[in-house]
Protein backbone atom coordinates (compact mmCIF):
# COMPACT_ATOMS: atom_id res chain seq x y z
CA UNK A 1 0.00 0.00 0.00
CA UNK A 2 2.82 2.38 0.87
CA UNK A 3 4.31 1.63 -2.55
CA UNK A 4 0.96 2.38 -4.20
CA UNK A 5 0.74 5.72 -2.39
CA UNK A 6 4.34 6.50 -3.26
CA UNK A 7 3.60 5.71 -6.94
CA UNK A 8 0.53 7.96 -6.86
CA UNK A 9 2.57 10.83 -5.38
CA UNK A 10 5.28 10.16 -8.00
CA UNK A 11 2.72 10.37 -10.84
CA UNK A 12 1.30 13.59 -9.39
CA UNK A 13 4.83 14.99 -9.08
CA UNK A 14 5.64 14.11 -12.72
CA UNK A 15 2.44 15.82 -13.89
CA UNK A 16 3.30 18.85 -11.77
CA UNK A 17 6.89 18.95 -13.07
CA UNK A 18 5.59 18.72 -16.66
CA UNK A 19 3.20 21.61 -16.04
CA UNK A 20 5.93 23.70 -14.39
CA UNK A 21 8.26 22.99 -17.38
CA UNK A 22 5.56 24.21 -19.79
CA UNK A 23 5.04 27.34 -17.71
CA UNK A 24 8.79 27.99 -17.53
CA UNK A 25 8.96 27.66 -21.34
CA UNK A 26 6.14 30.21 -21.66
CA UNK A 27 7.98 32.53 -19.28
CA UNK A 28 11.16 32.21 -21.37
CA UNK A 29 9.17 33.19 -24.46
CA UNK A 30 7.78 36.16 -22.53
CA UNK A 31 11.27 37.34 -21.58
CA UNK A 32 12.39 37.12 -25.24
CA UNK A 33 9.31 39.07 -26.35
CA UNK A 34 9.88 41.69 -23.67
CA UNK A 35 13.41 42.23 -25.02
CA UNK A 36 11.99 42.57 -28.53
CA UNK A 37 9.39 45.01 -27.20
CA UNK A 38 12.09 47.19 -25.67
CA UNK A 39 13.88 47.23 -29.04
CA UNK A 40 10.67 48.20 -30.82
CA UNK A 41 9.98 50.92 -28.26
CA UNK A 42 13.42 52.41 -28.89
CA UNK A 43 12.85 52.26 -32.67
CA UNK A 44 9.47 53.94 -32.23
CA UNK A 45 11.02 56.75 -30.22
CA UNK A 46 13.63 57.32 -32.94
CA UNK A 47 10.93 57.40 -35.63
CA UNK A 48 8.87 59.82 -33.57
CA UNK A 49 11.89 62.12 -33.29
CA UNK A 50 12.48 61.89 -37.05
CA UNK A 51 8.85 62.83 -37.67
CA UNK A 52 9.15 65.83 -35.38
CA UNK A 53 12.41 66.88 -37.05
CA UNK A 54 10.80 66.49 -40.51
CA UNK A 55 7.82 68.58 -39.45
CA UNK A 56 10.08 71.36 -38.20
CA UNK A 57 12.18 71.18 -41.38
CA UNK A 58 9.05 71.42 -43.52
CA UNK A 59 7.89 74.47 -41.60
CA UNK A 60 11.29 76.11 -42.15
CA UNK A 61 11.22 75.28 -45.87
CA UNK A 62 7.70 76.66 -46.24
CA UNK A 63 8.85 79.91 -44.67
CA UNK A 64 11.80 80.03 -47.07
CA UNK A 65 9.53 79.43 -50.07
CA UNK A 66 7.23 82.18 -48.91
CA UNK A 67 10.23 84.47 -48.60
CA UNK A 68 11.38 83.56 -52.14
CA UNK A 69 7.90 84.17 -53.54
CA UNK A 70 7.87 87.52 -51.84
CA UNK A 71 11.24 88.35 -53.38
CA UNK A 72 9.99 87.27 -56.85
CA UNK A 73 6.97 89.53 -56.57
CA UNK A 74 9.19 92.38 -55.44
CA UNK A 75 11.56 91.83 -58.35
CA UNK A 76 8.68 91.69 -60.85
CA UNK A 77 7.40 95.02 -59.60
CA UNK A 78 10.89 96.46 -59.81
CA UNK A 79 11.25 95.38 -63.47
CA UNK A 80 8.79 98.00 -64.54
CA UNK A 81 10.57 101.14 -65.63
CA UNK A 82 14.08 99.63 -65.66
CA UNK A 83 16.55 99.67 -68.53
CA UNK A 84 17.19 96.57 -70.68
CA UNK A 85 20.42 95.69 -68.91
CA UNK A 86 18.90 96.15 -65.49
CA UNK A 87 15.83 94.14 -66.56
CA UNK A 88 17.97 91.24 -67.81
CA UNK A 89 19.93 91.25 -64.57
CA UNK A 90 16.78 91.17 -62.55
CA UNK A 91 15.27 88.49 -64.79
CA UNK A 92 18.33 86.31 -64.13
CA UNK A 93 17.86 86.89 -60.45
CA UNK A 94 14.22 85.89 -60.81
CA UNK A 95 15.20 82.71 -62.65
CA UNK A 96 17.66 81.81 -59.92
CA UNK A 97 15.07 82.51 -57.24
CA UNK A 98 12.51 80.42 -59.16
CA UNK A 99 14.98 77.55 -59.46
CA UNK A 100 15.72 77.80 -55.75
CA UNK A 101 12.00 77.81 -55.01
CA UNK A 102 11.41 74.70 -57.13
CA UNK A 103 14.32 72.98 -55.44
CA UNK A 104 12.86 73.88 -52.07
CA UNK A 105 9.49 72.45 -53.10
CA UNK A 106 11.12 69.17 -54.16
CA UNK A 107 12.89 69.00 -50.81
CA UNK A 108 9.57 69.64 -49.03
CA UNK A 109 7.86 66.89 -51.04
CA UNK A 110 10.65 64.45 -50.20
CA UNK A 111 10.46 65.40 -46.50
CA UNK A 112 6.65 64.94 -46.58
CA UNK A 113 7.02 61.50 -48.16
CA UNK A 114 9.58 60.49 -45.52
CA UNK A 115 7.35 61.83 -42.77
CA UNK A 116 4.37 59.86 -44.13
CA UNK A 117 6.48 56.70 -44.24
CA UNK A 118 7.71 57.31 -40.71
CA UNK A 119 4.15 57.88 -39.49
CA UNK A 120 3.03 54.60 -41.09
CA UNK A 121 5.98 52.81 -39.46
CA UNK A 122 5.07 54.39 -36.14
CA UNK A 123 1.47 53.19 -36.46
CA UNK A 124 2.76 49.67 -37.13
CA UNK A 125 5.03 49.85 -34.10
CA UNK A 126 2.17 51.06 -31.94
CA UNK A 127 0.01 48.12 -33.04
CA UNK A 128 2.86 45.73 -32.25
CA UNK A 129 3.34 47.48 -28.91
CA UNK A 130 -0.35 46.98 -28.09
CA UNK A 131 -0.12 43.31 -29.08
CA UNK A 132 3.01 42.81 -26.97
CA UNK A 133 1.38 44.62 -24.04
CA UNK A 134 -1.62 42.29 -24.25
CA UNK A 135 0.66 39.25 -24.36
CA UNK A 136 2.73 40.63 -21.50
CA UNK A 137 -0.39 40.96 -19.34
CA UNK A 138 -1.45 37.42 -20.25
CA UNK A 139 1.97 35.97 -19.49
CA UNK A 140 2.15 37.92 -16.24
CA UNK A 141 -0.90 35.95 -15.15
CA UNK A 142 0.76 32.74 -16.33
CA UNK A 143 3.90 33.60 -14.36
CA UNK A 144 1.83 34.19 -11.25
CA UNK A 145 0.23 30.78 -11.72
CA UNK A 146 3.63 29.17 -12.32
CA UNK A 147 5.04 30.78 -9.16
CA UNK A 148 2.03 29.56 -7.19
CA UNK A 149 2.32 26.00 -8.54
CA UNK A 150 6.08 25.97 -8.01
CA UNK A 151 5.86 27.50 -4.53
CA UNK A 152 8.11 30.44 -5.41
CA UNK A 153 5.79 33.44 -4.98
CA UNK A 154 7.66 36.34 -3.40
CA UNK A 155 6.40 37.35 0.05
CA UNK A 156 4.06 34.32 0.35
CA UNK A 157 4.25 30.86 1.87
CA UNK A 158 6.38 28.51 -0.23
CA UNK A 159 3.89 25.67 -0.87
CA UNK A 160 4.32 23.61 -4.04
CA UNK A 161 1.30 21.97 -5.69
CA UNK A 162 2.61 18.54 -4.75
CA UNK A 163 2.96 19.66 -1.12
CA UNK A 164 -0.54 21.13 -1.19
CA UNK A 165 -1.99 17.75 -2.24
CA UNK A 166 0.06 16.00 0.44
CA UNK A 167 -1.22 18.48 3.05
CA UNK A 168 -4.79 17.33 2.44
CA UNK A 169 -3.80 13.68 3.07
CA UNK A 170 -1.61 14.71 5.99
CA UNK A 171 -4.49 16.54 7.70
CA UNK A 172 -6.63 13.38 7.60
CA UNK A 173 -3.73 11.27 8.91
CA UNK A 174 -3.14 13.72 11.77
CA UNK A 175 -6.83 13.70 12.69
CA UNK A 176 -6.82 9.90 12.95
CA UNK A 177 -3.43 9.86 14.72
CA UNK A 178 -4.65 12.28 17.41
CA UNK A 179 -7.36 9.83 18.51
CA UNK A 180 -4.52 7.45 19.39
CA UNK A 181 -2.12 10.06 20.79
CA UNK A 182 -4.69 11.54 23.18
CA UNK A 183 -5.18 8.05 24.67
CA UNK A 184 -1.45 7.26 24.78
CA UNK A 185 -0.62 10.56 26.55
CA UNK A 186 -3.63 10.57 28.87
CA UNK A 187 -5.18 13.51 27.04
CA UNK A 188 -2.13 15.79 27.26
CA UNK A 189 -0.93 16.07 23.65
CA UNK A 190 -2.55 16.67 20.27
CA UNK A 191 -0.64 17.16 17.00
CA UNK A 192 -1.37 20.25 14.87
CA UNK A 193 -0.12 20.91 11.34
CA UNK A 194 1.70 24.24 11.33
CA UNK A 195 -0.37 26.67 9.26
CA UNK A 196 2.39 29.23 8.70
CA UNK A 197 6.04 28.83 7.77
CA UNK A 198 8.77 30.05 10.08
CA UNK A 199 9.70 32.44 7.25
CA UNK A 200 8.70 33.10 3.64
CA UNK A 201 12.06 31.90 2.34
CA UNK A 202 11.76 28.14 2.70
CA UNK A 203 9.19 25.56 1.66
CA UNK A 204 6.39 24.95 4.15
CA UNK A 205 3.14 23.05 4.64
CA UNK A 206 4.12 19.71 6.23
CA UNK A 207 5.60 20.85 9.57
CA UNK A 208 4.08 19.74 12.89
CA UNK A 209 3.47 21.47 16.21
CA UNK A 210 2.25 19.85 19.42
CA UNK A 211 -0.58 21.23 21.55
CA UNK A 212 0.15 20.71 25.26
CA UNK A 213 -3.10 20.78 27.23
CA UNK A 214 -1.28 20.79 30.58
CA UNK A 215 -0.18 24.40 30.06
CA UNK A 216 -2.29 25.43 27.06
CA UNK A 217 0.69 26.11 24.76
CA UNK A 218 1.51 25.13 21.21
CA UNK A 219 5.15 24.42 20.32
CA UNK A 220 7.39 22.67 17.81
CA UNK A 221 6.97 18.89 17.96
CA UNK A 222 10.76 18.55 18.11
CA UNK A 223 10.61 19.76 21.73
CA UNK A 224 9.06 16.42 22.84
CA UNK A 225 11.16 14.04 24.89
CA UNK A 226 12.33 10.72 23.50
CA UNK A 227 9.41 8.77 24.95
CA UNK A 228 6.89 11.40 23.88
CA UNK A 229 8.38 11.40 20.37
CA UNK A 230 7.89 7.63 20.25
CA UNK A 231 4.23 8.05 21.20
CA UNK A 232 3.77 10.67 18.48
CA UNK A 233 5.54 8.49 15.87
CA UNK A 234 3.48 5.45 16.80
CA UNK A 235 0.27 7.48 16.65
CA UNK A 236 1.19 8.77 13.19
CA UNK A 237 1.95 5.25 11.97
CA UNK A 238 -1.41 4.04 13.25
CA UNK A 239 -3.15 7.09 11.75
CA UNK A 240 -1.52 6.38 8.37
CA UNK A 241 -2.67 2.77 8.60
CA UNK A 242 -6.25 3.86 9.36
CA UNK A 243 -6.26 6.40 6.51
CA UNK A 244 -4.85 3.91 3.99
CA UNK A 245 -7.57 1.40 4.84
CA UNK A 246 -10.22 4.11 4.66
CA UNK A 247 -9.24 5.71 1.34
CA UNK A 248 -7.28 3.12 -0.66
CA UNK A 249 -10.21 1.37 -2.31
CA UNK A 250 -10.93 -1.26 0.35
CA UNK A 251 -7.32 -2.24 0.97
CA UNK A 252 -6.84 -3.74 4.45
CA UNK A 253 -3.65 -3.71 6.51
CA UNK A 254 -3.88 -6.90 8.53
CA UNK A 255 -0.30 -6.91 9.80
CA UNK A 256 1.88 -4.26 11.44
CA UNK A 257 5.39 -4.44 12.90
CA UNK A 258 6.80 -1.92 15.39
CA UNK A 259 10.59 -1.92 15.69
CA UNK A 260 12.07 -0.74 19.01
CA UNK A 261 11.50 2.61 20.69
CA UNK A 262 9.97 1.06 23.82
CA UNK A 263 13.16 1.46 25.80
CA UNK A 264 12.63 5.25 25.90
CA UNK A 265 9.23 4.92 27.65
CA UNK A 266 8.58 5.08 31.37
CA UNK A 267 6.35 2.30 32.83
CA UNK A 268 3.16 4.35 32.62
CA UNK A 269 3.81 5.42 29.00
CA UNK A 270 4.77 1.83 28.14
CA UNK A 271 1.43 0.62 29.49
CA UNK A 272 -0.47 3.10 27.31
CA UNK A 273 1.54 2.21 24.20
CA UNK A 274 1.03 -1.52 24.69
CA UNK A 275 -2.65 -0.91 25.36
CA UNK A 276 -2.97 0.97 22.07
CA UNK A 277 -1.25 -1.84 20.16
CA UNK A 278 -3.39 -4.43 21.92
CA UNK A 279 -6.54 -2.65 20.80
CA UNK A 280 -5.35 -3.14 17.21
CA UNK A 281 -4.96 -6.85 17.83
CA UNK A 282 -8.54 -7.02 19.08
CA UNK A 283 -9.63 -5.78 15.64
CA UNK A 284 -8.30 -9.00 14.04
CA UNK A 285 -4.99 -7.45 13.04
CA UNK A 286 -1.63 -9.01 13.67
CA UNK A 287 0.69 -6.63 15.52
CA UNK A 288 4.35 -7.62 15.77
CA UNK A 289 6.74 -5.91 18.18
CA UNK A 290 10.49 -6.09 17.61
CA UNK A 291 12.20 -5.19 20.88
CA UNK A 292 15.15 -5.87 23.17
CA UNK A 293 13.35 -4.44 26.22
CA UNK A 294 13.18 -7.14 28.89
CA UNK A 295 9.89 -5.89 30.31
CA UNK A 296 8.21 -6.46 26.96
CA UNK A 297 8.74 -10.22 27.36
CA UNK A 298 6.27 -10.25 30.25
CA UNK A 299 3.65 -8.31 28.25
CA UNK A 300 3.66 -10.38 25.04
CA UNK A 301 2.09 -13.82 25.23
CA UNK A 302 3.20 -15.20 21.87
CA UNK A 303 6.86 -14.62 21.07
CA UNK A 304 9.52 -15.51 18.53
CA UNK A 305 12.84 -15.31 20.37
CA UNK A 306 16.16 -15.18 18.50
CA UNK A 307 19.29 -16.44 20.30
CA UNK A 308 22.88 -16.14 19.12
CA UNK A 309 24.98 -19.31 19.27
CA UNK A 310 28.65 -19.41 20.20
CA UNK A 311 29.63 -20.29 16.63
CA UNK A 312 28.04 -17.10 15.30
CA UNK A 313 24.85 -18.74 14.05
CA UNK A 314 21.40 -18.00 15.42
CA UNK A 315 18.47 -20.11 16.54
CA UNK A 316 14.79 -19.32 16.88
CA UNK A 317 12.52 -20.31 19.74
CA UNK A 318 8.73 -19.92 19.56
CA UNK A 319 6.95 -19.22 22.86
CA UNK A 320 3.16 -19.36 22.93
Amino acid sequence: VAAALKQEVKVRKEETDKRIAELEKSLKELEDQKKELRTLKAAGQKLQKKIEDSRKKKEELVLEVEGINSRIQTVKKTLEGLSFEEEESLREEVREATYERNSMRSTIEEASARRLGNENNLKGLRKEHEAFTEREERFTGVKGLADTVGGTRSGAEKIMLETYVQMRFFDRIIERANTRLMVMTAGRYRMVRRKEAASNKGQSGLDLNIMDYHNGTERDIRTLSGGESFDASLALALGLSDEVQSSAGGIKLDTMFVDEGFGSLDPEALDRAVSALSSLGEGHRLVGIISHVEEMKNRIDRQIRVFKNDDGTSRVEIVS
